[in-house]
């Protein structure tokens, strides 16, 4: 028997724990109806589900026993803080776990530590019951503070910890330490705990020196084996997220001594997508895992000609979907559309889908209306079966939270809000005479309901646009609505509202995108739709309506503007520059308005949402964004929300801030205050920069210089910066630490600079003045604008500016 030791300091946590497995249990209550207001912001809310509230009045902490049996894993955080088993389960589950450890301190004396969950937790130390917390705030970690008398020695540690499980579900706890003494942390292991720590350290130097693969080999690059004997790596795929990698669930690996890279294969024997690997090592009947993403995208995909007619490119992409689709609903009807039969192919998608709505699962009515649109446009090739079995789904749905149900369907953004209202009306309208079994109302009832819903819907809408403003990872959601009500209302004015609402968001794409990529800010994003963003969907759209961006595989509305009578009226060229003009986007979105600001010009594109919620805790919205040269070169900063470089948290590592900075952008330059709160996690902000994929790169003191092609981009970081140059985001990111920082950025190009010398020149000679006291920040260059930010207000020219814009997008055109 040895021991794992590692030290914990003040404001550390503990991190290295043996676990039971989590064990995942279904849990039902009572169908119950409830009322709560819908979130038509971009932020997180926190709504009390019934079956929440049946799960808290059953729960109790004093019924559970310490383990007694033995545990079955070994916890290590790598980057994380949390001993963190966060997923996604689409019905209600209570998950549970058990944990062990110890601590070794050096005097005798009253220690005290913060204990984070988001559930319940229950603590043991030396056998004794220490703490029972039961917040239960759903994926909102709530803190106490644990004070203990500890005598010099050597400390068992045990841990009980559950949840119910919504669809997206933070479970996970923490315990940091708020001493100023140092404690050692101790997890005995049956083996050599030495050779663990090493296995660790090697799983940490695992990286893709890209992010997206799009030719050659994709390799797996690490520090040298340090084993004489070698060392067998695992890789595994997070099947919810990456269902079809590989065919195996894992592949070994043998890797060699002073071996600094592994194959997984050409880029083109793979399907177009993003993955979530797990590399694992097993020693001691334990294995080690870490979570690194890769998205791939073959060459064939990626040269896709779109053809002269939208229609054409419309039978393109149905031909690419039914060829490469995953298995869909939506990827279904383009089957049974063009093959005039249900293939067994073609069956798995409409079951997969139809299994999504009869468990009444999150997302279900992401699926609904297309499965209206299969019964009533091809019920000619259905069973009587499979008809009778998708009937009785439909006549036994829940429509609202005014209906009685137990599950945990989210009802309360606007998308979901949207498809909700659609379902109803159109099932409503599609069996008017119907008794509907959850709510015992006649179809005719559900339509009138369903009508009224859908106006208020889209009033406020058209108001107010997107809450989750321009986010691409939403708008393909909000479109099933749209074309599923395009196609098959028979109400005119719900048509004509669906036709008014497809014009808005195709107007919107055209002008949030650069070369065909959605690369404004967004409202929502994720990290997987920030690395890849030719992979979302919005970029499909693009492709067929306007001929710029990309075929994508995991679509859930293009096959509906395949099938759509629907076609784009407006003219791109409206929303690109020209050699002899740059375009600025002005647009207010929501409810709270936020002021969406994009300067657009041929080579590059600098968007943010100017002074959103400065100085306040983030959720996922990703408040600036640069565009570089053709190939759409991605560059922003965050205060990241979390440690894991790819967790399940929102605000995550990549995607969202832990605290939003003050943005003020004027044209082609953008000025970020940053002032963290010290509850973050991470005392400190990074730029997402992949400097393999530059021309050029020149780091000198404060400043970073980027040339990609004939665009430029200077960065200036108040508290300097630090490139990465190890572990899973070597030469993808550079880390500014601190509380209180300020950052310049400023886009540039030939046409505009004459050459890359000219333009560094030209930025390092301009006046800079911070003060990170006052949250003071100016900008002034040499024959051109002085900008300001004073604390929470923005100067141009010593002139207050105040962000008010109006919610119809207004174009301006700068002529150079």
């Amino acid at each position: 028997m040895s021991e794992i030791k590692y030290e914990i300091n003040k404001n550390e946590s503990i991190t290295r724990w043996w676990t039971s497995d989590v064990k995942i249990t279904p849990f039902e209550s009572p169908c119950k109806t409830f009322d709560a207001e819908i979130n038509s912001g971009e932020g997180y809310v926190q709504i009390i589900y019934p079956v929440r509230e049946a799960f808290i009045k059953q729960h109790s902490l004093s019924n559970v026993d310490r383990y007694k049996k033995d545990y079955d894993h070994v916890y290590f955080p790598f980057e994380n803080n949390r001993v963190d088993f966060s997923t996604f389960i689409s019905t209600p589950h209570k998950m549970e776990v058990h944990a062990l450890t110890s601590i070794e301190v050096n005097e005798t004396k009253k220690y005290s530590f913060e204990i984070y969950t988001c559930g319940a937790i229950k603590i043991w130390v030396d056998k004794k019951v220490e703490l029972e917390f039961s917040p239960f705030t759903r994926n909102i970690a709530t803190s106490t503070v644990l004070d203990l008398l500890l005598t010099e020695g050597k400390h068992t540690i045990e841990v009980y910890a559950e949840e119910l499980a919504e669809r997206d579900v933070f479970f996970y706890f923490e315990i940091r330490s708020l001493n100023d003494e140092k404690i050692i942390g101790v997890l005995p292991f049956n083996g050599d705990a030495n050779i663990l720590n090493n296995y660790e350290n090697w799983l940490k130097s695992c990286h893709f020196k890209r992010d997206v693969y799009t030719e050659g080999f994709i390799n797996l690059d690490f520090d040298n084996c340090p084993f004489n004997e070698g060392i067998e790596l695992l890789l595994g795929v997070d099947k919810k997220d990456s269902p079809d990698l590989f065919e195996e669930d894992v592949i070994k690996y043998q890797i060699k001594n002073n071996q600094k890279k592994i194959t997984l294969g050409n880029v083109k024997d793979f399907r177009t997508g993003v993955y979530k690997l797990k590399l694992g090592i097993n020693i001691e009947n334990q294995t080690v895992y870490r979570i690194l993403l890769l998205a791939i995208r073959p060459p064939l995909d990626i040269e896709k000609t779109p053809l002269a007619s939208i229609n054409e490119r419309k039978e393109q992409a149905a031909s690419y979907i039914i060829e490469n689709g995953t298995a869909s609903i939506t990827t279904s009807l383009l089957m049974i559309d063009r093959e005039k039969k249900v293939s067994k192919k073609c069956e798995q998608g409409i079951l997969k889908s139809l299994k999504t709505i009869e468990d009444k699962a999150d997302c279900a009515d992401f699926v609904f209306s297309p499965m209206l649109i299969l019964i009533k446009r091809y019920k000619e090739y259905l069973s009587t079966e499979l008809y009778n079995k998708i009937y009785n789904t439909i006549i036994n749905f829940r429509f609202w939270i005014d209906e009685p149900g137990n599950d945990v369907m989210w009802y309360f953004s606007e998308n979901h809000a949207l498809l909700f209202h659609t379902a109803q009306f159109l099932s409503g309208q599609m069996f008017p005479d119907a008794v509907f079994s959850v709510s015992k109302k006649k179809g005719k009832e559900q339509e009138q309901i369903g009508k009224n819903r859908l106006i208020s819907w889209f009033d406020s809408f058209f108001k107010f646009g997107f809450g989750e403003w321009n986010s691409a990872t939403y708008i393909p959601i909000d479109l099933i609505g749209f074309f599923s009500l395009y196609e098959l209302s028979e109400d005119i004015e719900i048509k004509n509202l669906a036709k008014k609402a497809l014009d808005y968001v195709f107007e919107l794409i055209a002008y949030a995108s650069f070369n065909g990529i959605l690369s404004t800010s967004y409202g929502r994003c994720y990290e997987k739709t920030l690395k890849s963003r030719e992979q979302v969907e919005t970029s499909f759209f693009s492709w067929i309506a306007f001929k710029e961006g990309f075929v994508g595989r995991r679509t859930q509305a293009v096959p509906l503007f395949c099938l759509s009578n629907y076609t784009c009226d407006i003219k791109i060229s409206d929303y690109n520059p020209e050699k002899s003009k740059n375009l600025i986007f002005k647009q207010g979105q929501g409810l709270k308005k936020v002021n969406i600001y994009t300067y657009k010009t041929e080579d590059y594109m600098l968007s943010s949402v100017q002074a959103f919620n400065p100085y306040k805790h983030g959720h996922q919205q990703h408040i600036m964004n640069v565009t570089l040269a053709k190939n759409c070169e991605q560059f922003y900063i965050n205060n990241p929300g979390e440690r894991s470089f790819s967790g399940e948290n929102r605000p995550s590592y990549w995607a969202g801030n832990g605290t939003n900075p003050y943005v003020f952008q004027e044209k082609n330059t953008l000025l970020m205050n940053f002032k963290i709160d010290e509850k973050e996690l991470v005392h400190a902000i990074h730029a997402y920069v992949l400097f393999d994929n530059y021309d050029a790169t020149i780091e000198e003191n404060n400043y970073l210089f980027l040339k990609k092609d004939d665009t430029y981009l200077a960065i200036w970081f108040s508290n300097g910066y630090k490139k990465t140059t190890s572990g899973a985001n070597t030469n993808k990111e550079v880390i500014a630490k601190g509380l209180n920082q300020a950052v310049i950025i400023k886009c540039g190009c030939k046409k505009d600079d004459s050459s890359f010398t000219d333009f560094i020149n030209s930025f390092k000679a301009s006046k800079i003045t911070y003060n990170k006291e006052k949250n003071y920040l100016t900008f002034e260059e040499l024959k051109s604008n002085k900008m300001e930010i004073r604390d929470t207000q923005s100067y141009l020219n010593n002139h207050l500016v105040k962000f008010d814009y109006d919610y119809n997008l207004e174009k301006i055109e700068e002529y150079l």
